[in-house]
């Protein structure tokens, strides 16, 4: 109709009459435009919001994960603090190898990241993040530090089971054992053998000895230092998440 109109004014060369008629069209085509931007917006902001309050709790999740990760692995770093320092010390005494001292030898936390949120988020594209901030800290978190945490992990397990492991093997002392719940069980992941029922570690009856292989103690001394380095990435991780729950809830309540 109102085309028909400007036509009409166009041939009786009303031009007044035509430019406002144009201005109504071109007013009405960009309200519609502003209409459904506006309508994008406020979908974009209902999904993303819905889409970070799953990411929290990925976060949440895995900062607890992380809190017993790096008490595991403390714990672990400090028993080989004191195996290198026991082997180091000038005494023909023995020093008797326990179900502990084999565990801190060969055991290995697993961090396990929650990481659906972002799965979800990634697919919807993380420019949907209006925050750049924290867009930038869950992509470095999820794609940059979590995998480093992931490679070091498995670093600490090949090499506990293909390099140490075999070194201390010969002198491992063990017992068979009905109930599952034996001691040192986790460290039995490096034992090739299979047989019935559950393998309990006794010990080894002298790890002097066992430290006479140069192989044992550079393997023992380069686990440490893989250790170190490991508790460090857990500790960066856990700064970044802790970081980036308080920066997503604070731009929830943005949204």
């Amino acid at each position: 109709m109102i085309l028909a109109k400007i036509a009409s004014s166009l041939r009786h060369r009303d031009w007044t009459d035509s430019f406002i008629e144009i201005g109504i069209v071109v007013l009405g085509i960009l309200i519609a435009f502003q209409v459904e931007e506006f309508r994008q917006y406020r979908n974009d902001r209902a999904q993303e919001r819905v889409l970070l309050l799953e990411v929290k709790s990925d976060l949440e999740a895995t900062e607890l994960d992380l809190q017993g990760d790096r008490k595991t692995g403390r714990e672990i770093l400090a028993g080989l603090d004191r195996l290198i320092s026991d082997l180091l010390t000038d005494s023909a005494s023995p020093i008797s190898g326990t179900a502990e001292t084999i565990y801190v030898m060969g055991a290995v936390p697993r961090l396990y990241p929650q990481s659906s949120g972002f799965e979800s988020l990634k697919s919807a594209g993380l420019t949907l993040v209006s925050e750049a901030d924290v867009r930038r800290g869950l992509s470095d978190l999820y794609t940059g530090i979590m995998p480093r945490v992931r490679v070091l992990e498995d670093i600490l397990r090949t090499s506990g089971q293909t390099r140490l492991y075999p070194i201390y093997a010969p002198y491992v002392e063990v017992s068979l054992v009905e109930s599952e719940s034996a001691d040192g069980e986790i460290a039995l992941d490096h034992l090739e053998e299979k047989t019935a029922g559950v393998k309990r570690l006794v010990g080894i009856s002298d790890m002097r000895v066992l430290a006479k292989d140069p192989r044992f103690t550079f393997a023992l001394h380069a686990r440490r230092r893989n250790y170190s380095n490991l508790l460090k990435r857990y500790n960066d991780a856990a700064e970044t998440i802790n970081m980036l729950i308080t920066d997503v809830d604070r731009h929830l309540r943005t949204l």
